[in-house]
């Protein structure tokens, strides 16, 4: 598996350095919401369903020096933006950095890349984007996680008919239910 990894300011992808400098890094998340419209009432009803991908923006200062210029220096980003696996789709990437893994993010995609520059300087500023990638078997394991783990609170307090919902289990997350009766 290829790695996105950042260090002293240097970001490699694939083990490719990618060039520029480091900006920012920002991770983004948010709640995913089921809306829907109740009669007789304005506006509409928001559920809390879970949680959707998190977004991970990397902000890359593209300099013309010695090594290039600063539009040399895009065009091997766009390269690695446009890369593909063997099937034809953009590459899952595994992530070495303690933020990320602070956020409980180990794969993503690089999913979108903007750029800009002004009139100012021969300077662009990249903007790279990733989404959190959660393999589809850690998804179906979640959910035997959450259904066992609801079947065993039932089992616990005795009710044979619907169990009580499950708390939301997080990749790599044990449970552990104690019957204090």
């Amino acid at each position: 598996m290829q790695y996105l990894t950042f260090d002293d300011g240097i970001v490699s992808l694939g083990g490719a350095e990618l060039p520029g400098l480091l900006a920012s890094l920002t991770i983004s998340g948010e709640v995913r919401f089921d809306e829907a419209k109740t009669d007789g009432q304005s506006g509409k009803k928001k559920t809390p369903m879970g949680y959707e991908d998190a977004t991970v923006n990397i902000d890359l200062e593209l300099l013309t020096d010695d090594s290039g210029t600063c539009y040399d220096k895009l065009t091997t980003i766009s390269r690695q933006f446009k890369d593909v696996n063997p099937r034809a789709a953009p590459k899952i990437v595994g992530v070495v950095n303690r933020h990320l893994r602070a956020r409980n993010i180990n794969q993503v995609v690089f999913s979108g890349l903007s750029s800009r520059e002004t009139n100012r300087d021969d300077t662009i500023m990249a903007s790279l984007t990733f989404t959190e990638h959660i393999p589809p078997i850690t998804v179906a394991e979640n959910r035997v996680v959450g259904k066992t783990l609801a079947e065993q609170q039932a089992a616990a307090t005795g009710n044979k008919g619907t169990a009580p919902a499950a708390p939301s289990a997080k990749p790599n997350e044990k449970v552990l239910v104690i019957d204090t009766n």
